[in-house]
């Protein structure tokens, strides 16, 4: 069975370019405006919401109703999606000296506030994961909301092989208030 990848389009310069490198990896994908989506969601295995940070922080920024996949289908929210399969690679090992992997790491399985600090702040200079050095910057995702945070970091935490527990909106909520830049 082929997978089936949902992105809602909200208005993003990148959603064309998000939609071919999921098609590159030979992934089945359909582009819906935000305010037009499906009759069934549930039929999709992930969703993507592409859009920018701009608009997320704006004040007349859409808010959609997703109760009926939050929770239930990974859900990557924003332009900064793209960036993650680009750095990260889809299957989560990484890119050789300048992004880690995903998978079998502490970094993504250990301490969830190091991680939510981490999404938060982004990261800069060298990294040691799994006995190798990584040199990359990874931007800071602040403009992302608590239930997006939980949703990727949930995500990774789940997959490519990682056993780690999810991370919760409440939980995210609480890191934030902690949060030292």
């Amino acid at each position: 069975m082929q997978n089936k990848v949902l992105i809602l389009d909200f208005g993003s310069q990148y959603t064309q370019l998000i939609a071919r490198r999921v098609r590159e990896l030979f992934i089945y994908c359909e582009i819906y405006p935000y305010n037009n989506p499906p009759k069934n969601p549930e039929e999709y295995d992930a969703v993507i919401l592409s859009g920018s940070p701009y608009s997320v922080r704006s004040e007349e920024a859409p808010h959609p109703d997703l109760s009926r996949i939050r929770g239930k289908l990974p859900l990557l929210a924003g332009a900064q999606s793209c960036r993650k399969t680009a750095c990260h690679q889809s299957n989560g090992m990484g890119a050789s000296g300048r992004f880690p992997p995903l998978n079998g790491t502490d970094w993504v399985t250990g301490d969830k506030e190091r991680l939510v600090h981490l999404i938060l702040n982004g990261m800069e200079g060298e990294i040691k994961v799994n006995g190798e050095i990584y040199d990359g910057l990874m931007p800071q995702h602040s403009f992302l909301n608590d239930d997006q945070i939980a949703d990727v970091l949930s995500y990774i935490r789940t997959h490519f092989g990682n056993l780690a527990g999810s991370v919760t909106a409440e939980e995210v909520e609480k890191y934030r208030k902690t949060n030292i830049n």
